[in-house]
């Protein structure tokens, strides 16, 4: 298949407007924050999102450790 000239974040803004969609993610989330930032509604144009999570030791938000 040929590479696409389309950017990533482009492509998902796009196709989230024709359909909801189902995104599997299984590794840094960045096109997603950016398609965020570029269309904050593109959130709730995504039906579902599954991601392959991984180990993190040691959090702090919001004053909350979690460990």
């Amino acid at each position: 298949m040929p590479i696409e000239d389309e950017h990533a974040v482009d492509a998902l803004l796009r196709l989230s407007r024709e359909e909801p969609l189902e995104i599997v993610a299984v590794g840094p989330m960045t096109n997603l924050a950016v398609a965020l930032m570029k269309d904050p509604d593109f959130a709730g144009r995504v039906r579902s999102l599954t991601i392959m999570g991984g180990h993190i030791r040691h959090v702090e938000y919001g004053g909350h450790v979690f460990a």
